[in-house]
């Protein structure tokens, strides 16, 4: 008897557990942005390989500043990047900066913020 009751136990508990592919946590990012100092992101749920920064003028520029692409060097699901935030170029600074976020297993991810002069 103990032994079906212990074997009904466990299928049950089987059954009703929750999948943990459904439980699995959405990545999260954070991103400060100010011109001339820092861009920071931090994350949180995702297992980034690396990021490139993109900063965007203000609409109505044709201004390109360069982007930045950082490798990252962990595999904990939750981690942080500071890079220099790109400067004003002929008096135009950057409005926005757009993260695109290379992740294990090769998905990718994004996210933008506006920067603050």
């Amino acid at each position: 008897m103990k032994h079906r009751l212990c074997l009904a136990s466990t299928v049950l508990l089987l059954v009703a557990a929750p999948s943990t592919a459904a439980a699995a946590a959405k990545p999260s990012y954070a991103v400060t942005c100010t011109v001339g100092v820092q861009t920071v992101v931090n994350w949180r749920h995702a297992k980034v390989t690396a990021i490139t920064f993109t900063w965007v003028p203000s609409e109505g520029s044709t201004l390109l500043f360069p982007p930045l692409t950082v490798p990252i060097s962990t595999n904990k699901p939750r981690g942080f990047a500071v890079v220099p935030t790109a400067s004003s170029i002929d008096g135009i600074s950057p409005a926005r900066v757009s993260l695109s976020i290379a992740l294990a297993g090769g998905k990718s991810d994004q996210t933008e913020a506006s920067c603050a002069a």
